[in-house]
């Protein structure tokens, strides 16, 4: 008598995905408003590339440099992937570095420190242009 073959059985929708979903995108107002628990966190931020030049680059939530934006750290291959699209509406990847912002809120640092930001300020470290939209 002869051994009965392994069954293999093989079900559809059993795969699983080892890539992670990508962020959510957040608004600057957004950042601005949770900048506590997202200090030094990845994040992704979409908006309107307001300007960038050596001394300042600026995403924000409309064309209106009124509105609360974020500065993007210096950063010469992301100037260059952005080179053209000031006035555009962007996605951008960086990691959030709030000190400047727990500044122009509380008016210093949760320890009591002072800091002055001035020109590139670096609210947005290791940019990265991931679309424009």
């Amino acid at each position: 008598m002869r051994a009965a073959a392994p069954l293999l059985l093989m079900t559809a929708g059993a795969c699983v995905s080892a890539t992670p979903a990508e962020p959510l995108a957040l608004s600057s107002a957004e950042v601005w408003e949770r900048h506590h628990e997202l200090d030094g966190q990845k994040i992704v931020v979409e908006g309107w590339l307001q300007y960038c030049k050596p001394l300042g680059c600026r995403i924000a939530d409309s064309k209106d440099d009124r509105d609360p934006g974020l500065s993007i750290a210096s950063s010469a291959s992301f100037d260059r992937s952005i080179d053209g699209l000031v006035g555009q509406k962007i996605r951008l990847s960086a990691r959030l570095d709030a000190e400047c912002l727990h500044v122009s809120v509380h008016g210093a640092n949760p320890d009591g420190s002072m800091i002055v930001c001035t020109d590139r300020a670096s609210e947005l470290r290791e940019p990265m242009l991931l679309q424009v939209l």
